[in-house]
């Protein structure tokens, strides 16, 4: 088999993985903050926390995988990816559960960004456009099927299973191809001012979710539509990228997630 189809059916699949878990919790975090006993705040965070570690430090991971090898990283990001993934189903609170997915979305960063890189080195300039096709392609599907399939699984297995489907494919995918090593050390300085600056920035506009509706917030979360969060009751009812917390006073808090 050429290696480009080889490049490409490994960070296919690390694509594919990493749109899947982008979304896959969503559906699940009603049974989550039921189970592990989270607040609005904390529940919604187990799903921030991914998008916002696989976000901030994307262009640190670019470099060192310049500096290191693009197939060495790609493999450490699926090892991150796989563990993560292994603590989340085990977790046995919000705390564990978000530090978790934090971990998770480190391993999907080093997996997105070194996907193209791998298939531009491998792939002839004239099927480069198709290949990173089927590439990107891959990441829309997973984060649509997302959530779709993580409704099955856990009407048959339970929240945690979201995370036990990772563990072999990541296994398997880490280790069941031959790669080439395609290691590039360049010397150039890093300007680490610069990344720090853009990864504060990365933070500063995903680290609060908005409140929609007639949601009258003060600070993150406190105060939503009059009523302390303290008081919700979790009775969370998931609309897409919609929380909705059921109050004991039979208010409803609207809290978009992204």
């Amino acid at each position: 088999m050429q290696y480009k189809w080889i490049a490409l059916s490994v960070t296919t699949i690390g694509t594919l993985m990493a749109g899947i878990d982008a979304r896959i919790i969503i559906v699940g975090l009603p049974t989550v903050a039921r189970e592990l006993g989270a607040d609005v705040e904390s529940i919604i965070w187990v799903s921030q926390s991914y998008l916002l570690a696989s976000t901030v430090g994307l262009l640190l991971i670019g470099r060192i995988t310049d500096v290191i090898g693009r197939v060495k990283i790609y493999n450490i990001g699926f090892a991150v990816f796989t563990i993560g993934s292994a603590l989340a189903s085990i977790c046995q609170s919000p705390l564990q559960l978000i530090l978790s997915r934090i971990v998770q979305g480190r391993g999907s960063a080093m997996l997105i960004t070194n996907s193209a890189a791998i298939l531009t080195d491998a792939t002839p300039s004239n099927e480069l456009g198709t290949i990173l096709g089927i590439n990107q392609i891959a990441f829309r599907i997973g984060s649509v099927a997302g959530l779709t399939l993580s409704g099955v699984i856990i009407a048959i297995y339970g929240w945690r299973a979201l995370f036990y489907l990772n563990i072999p494919v990541g296994i398997s995918d880490n280790h069941g191809q031959p790669w080439r090593n395609g290691q590039r050390r360049i010397s150039d300085s890093f300007d680490y001012n610069r990344h720090t600056l853009l990864c504060l920035l990365e933070s500063a506009a995903q680290h609060e979710p908005r409140c929609t509706g007639a949601a009258a917030g003060t600070g993150i979360y406190k105060r939503i539509q009059g009523c302390d969060t303290g008081v919700c009751n979790h009775q969370l009812l998931c609309d897409h990228s919609i929380l909705s917390a059921r109050t004991g006073e039979g208010k409803t808090c609207r809290i978009r997630t992204g």
